[in-house]
């Protein structure tokens, strides 16, 4: 704030650099904000992976499912974990799979959350290097 008051106070060819600084500042601040965002889900967990799906998914011709039978939204250490492990396969399916389905399954069981992720993609040749 204080280098736009300042801006509006110096003569043009000074304002100038002051306002890409600024927009440097400005760029500094919001930037670990969307790494943030990025790690952890905007909302509640199922809400999150729609919300994740449809963008991650769109535009590949990849059909996608998500099924969930959870008995609450789960704690929250839980909700990060469970979102960075459903982010990751996602983009093992969008990157490698050459998948046209995917199908991500959420279940309550012993007190945390059971994740299957499964494609009709071309999986991994046993052997193979990793």
């Amino acid at each position: 704030m204080r280098l736009r008051l300042w801006g509006a106070e110096l003569p043009d060819k000074h304002a100038a650099g002051l306002r890409a600084i600024d927009d440097a500042v400005d760029a500094a601040v919001h930037r670990p904000r969307e790494l943030t965002f990025s790690l952890r889900p905007p909302g509640g967990l199922v809400e999150s992976l729609y919300g994740y799906l449809e963008q991650t998914m769109r535009d590949t011709g990849v059909t996608c499912e998500l099924r969930h039978d959870l008995d609450g939204d789960p704690p929250d250490e839980t909700v990060v974990a469970v979102y960075r492990i459903c982010q990751e396969a996602l983009m093992n399916v969008r990157k490698h799979a050459g998948a046209g389905r995917v199908a991500m399954e959420l279940t309550s069981r012993d007190r945390g959350v059971h994740v299957r992720v499964r494609d009709d993609g071309v999986g991994l040749t046993p052997g193979a290097p990793r």
